[in-house]
């Protein structure tokens, strides 16, 4: 009997396989102009980190407090919130 011996082909890269079909490559990338110029990863803001004018309304009575802040509201708005618990006056 005789030996038999496996031929293996040799596979065709990607680019040998286009230009035997005479095809022109064109490549993409990623980065673009729109994602260069656009801001990245910056954070929304936060209305109640801000200060400015505000208004609050009491839900029993409905009278209206409008107040200006120089600090952030989050801040104002606690000061509001522990003068009416410690019952304070300002």
């Amino acid at each position: 009997m005789g030996q038999i011996y496996l031929l293996r082909k040799r596979n065709k890269t990607g680019h040998e396989a286009i230009l035997e079909h005479k095809c022109k490559l064109a490549y993409r990338t990623k980065n673009n102009l729109g994602k260069l110029l656009k801001p990245q990863n910056i954070p929304k803001s936060d209305k109640y980190e801000k200060n400015g004018i505000y208004q609050i309304e009491c839900l029993t009575c409905h009278k209206k407090y409008t107040g200006e802040a120089y600090r952030p509201f989050r801040v104002r708005y606690r000061g509001h919130y522990n003068d009416f618990k410690y019952s304070r006056s300002t």
